[in-house]
């Protein structure tokens, strides 16, 4: 999670907004052995209100090799 959520600020700070405008997660993980792990990460980035927030498991693997969480997420860039 420490190294996606790294990405995703890089991404939304080159769109023009920043992670506190997430609105939507949708969280996967492959075992729910790292939910917890990947949550208390998660939280890290929203100190208040954390967006609509939807957690799966699916089991492996992924399709990115390796991976045990994987995040589809949705932010809106203000104007």
């Amino acid at each position: 999670m420490r190294y996606m959520m790294k990405n995703i600020k890089a991404i939304c700070e080159a769109a023009g907004t920043s992670v506190e405008n997430i609105c939507r997660r949708v969280c996967f993980h492959d075992d729910f052995q790292w939910f917890a792990e990947s949550i208390e990460e998660w939280a890290k980035y929203f100190p208040e209100d954390k967006p609509a927030s939807t957690t799966i498991r699916l089991g492996g693997p992924f399709v990115v090799p390796g991976a045990n969480t994987l995040l589809d997420l949705i932010a809106y860039a203000p104007d």
